[in-house]
């Protein structure tokens, strides 16, 4: 009778299973349920998270001097988050669970956004790693310069051409920066063995290196010791290519330095720039007489923030010249209002006219050539064409350039009410001592 009992009760519990079952109504299931919209959840709340991606493709900052929600100096991050919290209702209710304290872990740290920065920037790496293998020959080019801190870094860009079978990537040329790498010595040994190193973490082979490009530093480019010569003893097929550009600037900048007429006139052009960019009001007073181009400075580095500083003055000359008239006129600072009649003076002096027409010239034709080189879809032959069109140009210039600028600072003279007179400098004849007067006598 106990057994016939038990054996009704379990038969009764069965059946309870069964039509639980049947229309899923167990305790599991109610679990399952639970689990898996908590887990739709948060795959919405993640894709959410894309606006990571957002903030990092335009180089915008991430957090603020806040960490709350709502604080309107929680940074752009939990801005765009909040953003998306007034239109998407996924968004709001995972704000709201977190303002009423519902959730501890609701992912919107500073730990998530570098995980979700490091994954993507890992699948892109990947993306281009596997470009490159499907390429097989690619080129490196690299870059040291100190950073902020102080501290030596070695900037890494792989260049490979793709032929248009992998990943829908069209053919053509590409090229990719891969990472900043910290180097402890700048000698043409470590970097070279810090490159091999680098290469071989990312699965590429470095006989597969068909060129290098570097800088005109000695540890980089030297046939000896430098990086280039290491690279061609194991891989002689890894042809080295000069930036042309970058020697283009060395050969511009002592152009300027080799000569003291040039290195007045580019000095002028800084002093004009100084001059009015030290205070508003001086700034102010530029741009009530000058409506186009700002003068910009002279830069070591960008030798085409030169070419804008000259393009400024030659094509605006008679509207710097009344600015700094009137701040002449205006300004009680002695210093500055003999400064501006200094630059007054030197301005409407024809010599100073005809360099401004010359440089200009000069500058604007090897800018050109250099924006020619550095386009994407430039080839060897291109470049080639163009630098043979500038060393025309150069060689012809070198004949009749002197003629032309004296003709286009003639109008400028014209403008500015000066007389085109080309003065020549005064010679500064030594003083000879006594002993060296008795001698030439002598003789």
């Amino acid at each position: 009778m106990k057994n016939q009992k038990k054996h009704l009760q379990c038969t009764l519990n069965c059946y309870e299973l069964q039509q639980r079952l049947s229309t899923g109504l167990t305790v599991d299931t109610l679990n399952e349920k639970l689990i898996r919209q908590e887990t739709k959840r948060w795959n919405q709340v993640f894709e959410r998270l894309a606006s990571v991606q957002f903030l990092a493709e335009r180089n915008l900052a991430f957090r603020g001097s806040e960490e709350q929600i709502g604080n309107p100096h929680n940074g752009n991050f939990l801005g765009v988050i909040e953003l998306l919290g007034k239109f998407d209702p996924v968004m709001q209710n995972h704000i709201q669970k977190i303002i009423n304290k519902d959730i501890h872990d609701h992912y919107l740290g500073k730990t998530i956004q570098y995980e979700i920065i490091d994954t993507i920037g890992q699948a892109v790496l990947q993306e281009i790693i596997a470009r490159i293998k499907s390429a097989k020959y690619f080129a490196v080019i690299l870059d040291c310069t100190p950073d902020i801190s102080h501290q030596e870094q070695m900037s890494m860009v792989l260049r490979y051409v793709a032929d248009g079978t992998h990943s829908d990537v069209p053919a053509g040329i590409y090229e990719h920066f891969i990472k900043f790498i910290i180097v402890e010595s700048s000698t043409g040994e470590n970097l070279f063995n810090t490159l091999v190193k680098e290469i071989e973490m990312l699965g590429l082979d470095v006989e597969n290196i068909r060129g290098q490009g570097y800088d005109s530093g000695a540890n980089m480019k030297g046939h000896n010791s430098g990086v280039q010569a290491r690279l061609l003893e194991r891989n002689s097929r890894a042809f080295y290519t000069p930036y042309v550009c970058h020697n283009d600037n060395l050969v511009l900048g002592d152009m300027g330095k080799t000569c003291s007429d040039a290195m007045t006139f580019f000095g002028t052009l800084q002093r004009i720039y100084t001059l009015f960019a030290s205070s508003t009001k001086r700034w102010t007073v530029f741009k009530k007489h000058v409506k186009g181009l700002s003068v910009k400075p002279l830069s070591e580095t960008r030798w085409e923030c030169i070419m804008e500083s000259v393009k400024a003055v030659r094509f605006q000359a008679t509207e710097v010249c009344d600015a700094l008239e009137e701040l002449a006129k205006s300004t009680n600072d002695a210093q500055g209002k003999s400064e501006a009649e200094s630059l007054v003076s030197q301005m409407t002096n024809y010599r100073f006219l005809v360099a401004l027409c010359f440089w200009h010239s000069l500058l604007f034709q090897v800018n050109f050539t250099s924006k020619k080189l550095q386009s994407n879809t430039i080839d060897i032959a291109a470049g080639l064409t163009s630098f043979e069109k500038l060393f025309d140009w150069l060689k012809t210039y070198r004949e009749t350039g002197f003629v032309a600028a004296l003709i286009d600072a003639k109008e400028l003279a014209n403008e500015l009410e000066v007389e085109p007179i080309y003065q020549q400098k005064r010679c500064y004849k030594k003083n000879k001592f006594f002993f060296m007067n008795l001698l030439t006598n002598q003789f």
